[in-house]
């Protein structure tokens, strides 16, 4: 009897024994797979830095302004007639520099060495007098106006780009009141000869210079918003343009973005529709055919789109803002065409938005535009 009493115990102490070990391991594993969905889930995290400046915010774009080594930021405000630059102080830090307060409506704003000089001059679009106005840097950041045109009606767009390979920067800008984008070519001593490239875009949004076709000259994307169109112009290495259509719609595009999204070599496209709430992306499936992608059927009032490597794994994210929702996000490249939408912020009206390494801690930080209220902003990328 006594050694089955104690064959007993020696069972029942191992059965008990079994039961902790094997709870310990399902314990375990559950932790580390919530662990797992944390860090899958968490995203990019992001501190907002608002930056003083005028009380209405239009537009925003960067460059080294001063030729120092740190990006300084751009702005205009529509209402106050301002173009304004930042000067990046480091630590967060920014002084605020009025360029001009005079010129009624002023939207755009971008940079380059447009003289050749060596110093960094300003482009920039005021809209209320259909003007396109070049600001020459005297090398001390005091900025003198330069009227280029006064006739390119309601100008909604400024870009910059070497277009006919010349190793000076030319400009592309649209005429949303004529339906027509026309690229200014730099004839040198701050002169420019207008070359229009299509008069049949309707309401003119957006275009962009970039190499589409790897042939080493600059294409445009485009954007037209009523119609909505999706397209690029092929440039034939003498400055003639073919259209290529995307995408088109009744709903009013309103964004437009490129980059290799799938990694197989060629150029894809990104877009959103204001109207259409939606996010989407064009795969490159060659011969100048598109694979249309839509990433989200409801995010309100998408208005911009702008790409990045956000989070330096070697692929490409898609950055929007949504006017309706208050939103800017984004949508991680997952590979094998799989995105996942993370939000940085839902309070912040967000239009105009650029990926861009403020604090030199080699990370992508965000600058963003806000416009009710209005707001000049930068989100510091803290992960």
């Amino acid at each position: 009897m006594l050694d089955l009493i104690n064959t007993l115990r020696k069972k029942w102490v191992i059965l008990v024994f079994g039961i902790i070990l094997i709870s310990s391991l399902v314990i375990t594993i559950t932790l580390f797979q919530i662990a797992n969905l944390i860090n899958i889930d968490s995203g990019i995290s992001y501190i907002k830095h608002s930056i003083l400046g005028p009380p209405d915010a239009t537009y925003i774009s960067f460059s080294d302004l001063d030729n120092d080594g740190d990006i300084d930021l751009l702005g205009t405000s529509y209402h106050d007639n301002i173009f304004c630059w930042w000067e990046n102080l480091g630590n967060n830090q920014f002084s605020y520099y009025i360029i001009s307060n005079s010129l009624g409506g002023a939207t755009n704003i971008e940079a380059a060495d447009m003289d050749q000089d060596g110093d960094i001059d300003i482009v920039g679009a005021v809209v209320d007098s259909n003007r396109i106005i070049i600001f020459e840097n005297d090398g001390n950041q005091t900025f003198s106006p330069q009227i280029l045109t006064d006739s390119f009606s309601l100008v909604s767009c400024i870009s910059l780009g070497d277009i006919d390979n010349d190793n000076d920067i030319d400009i592309v800008a649209c005429a949303s009141g004529d339906d027509k984008i026309s690229w200014f070519e730099n004839q040198n001593n701050l002169t420019f000869s207008e070359r229009v490239v299509t008069s049949s875009i309707g309401r003119a949004w957006e275009a962009y210079p970039i190499d589409m076709d790897g042939d080493t000259d600059m294409d445009l994307i485009v954007v037209g918003t009523i119609p909505g169109e999706i397209s690029w112009f092929e440039n034939d290495g003498s400055q003639n343009f073919l259209k290529h259509l995307v995408y088109s719609t009744v709903e009013m595009t309103h964004g437009v973005g490129a980059a290799d999204f799938d990694l197989d070599g060629d150029l894809d496209l990104a877009g959103c529709s204001i109207t259409a709430d939606t996010v989407d992306w064009w795969e490159s499936t060659g011969s100048f055919q598109y694979t249309h992608h839509v990433l989200d059927y409801n995010y309100d009032a998408a208005n911009y789109v702008s790409c990045g490597d956000l989070d330096q794994d070697g692929d490409m994210e898609i950055l929007v803002s949504a006017a309706g929702c208050d939103q800017l996000a984004y949508w991680d490249n997952l590979g094998n065409r799989n995105f996942r939408k993370y939000i940085i912020t839902t309070n912040f009206d967000g239009c105009r938005l650029s990926p861009v390494d403020i604090d030199n801690d080699l990370d992508i930080d965000i600058i963003a535009v806000g416009r009710n209220p209005g707001e000049f902003a930068w989100f510091e990328n803290n992960s």
